[in-house]
């Protein structure tokens, strides 16, 4: 069995749904993701497939925080950080 097809079982099982689990699977599969797709999908990865729960990572030093899909309500920016 392929190193992905049991990541992608992993996935399913454990994972929650939620933004960036149907993207995953699809490049696990070999198939073509947008940039916003690819995004939610790395984010969906990094946060373990969500199976704490859907919550902001918190990961401020990521490249991607700032589209990040579920944030805590209030918008970081770069020069609003201190």
């Amino acid at each position: 069995m392929k190193i992905d097809s049991l990541k992608i079982e992993s996935i399913e099982k454990n994972g929650l749904l939620s933004k960036g689990k149907r993207h995953l699977i699809k490049h696990l599969e070999g198939g073509k993701l947008s940039r916003s797709e690819a995004m939610q999908a790395k984010c969906y990865d990094c946060m373990g497939y969500f199976a704490d729960g859907r919550q902001d990572c918190m990961i401020e030093n990521c490249p991607m925080f700032n589209f990040r899909p579920y944030k805590d309500g209030k918008t970081r920016s770069p020069q609003s950080k201190k």
